[in-house]
């Protein structure tokens, strides 16, 4: 019968073995995405402990504390990293509607 520790033991090799065949397979990109959520849930976990022990909260309120953290960190970092300026140079006129009058000044007609 499995124990608690055996059934860890065998989850992190296999983990570690689905990143072994990852690393060496085509979509290696695709590791970089599953290392990001790895390190994602490491940081809302040690939110919710850090948040548990601090303030006495509840499970979910730990998790809503790291949730909320991970937003907040989320939408300073798109601030921070928006560029206007790149915006405002460029001069896309895909989507706008070109009308026959228009066509037929620019033709000389």
């Amino acid at each position: 019968m499995l124990n608690g520790e055996m059934s860890t033991m065998i989850g992190g090799g296999l983990v570690a073995l689905g990143m072994i065949i990852i690393f060496f397979s085509p979509y290696r990109r695709w590791l970089g995405f599953m290392l990001a959520g790895m390190l994602f849930w490491c940081f809302l976990e040690i939110i919710r402990v850090c948040s548990q022990y601090l303030f006495s909260f509840t499970d979910f309120q730990g998790y809503m504390t790291g949730v909320g953290a991970a937003l907040a960190l989320l939408a300073t970092w798109l601030a921070a990293t928006n560029e206007q300026s790149v915006v405002t140079q460029q001069r896309c006129i895909e989507h706008t509607p070109v009308y026959d009058d228009d066509l037929g000044s620019l033709s000389g007609h």
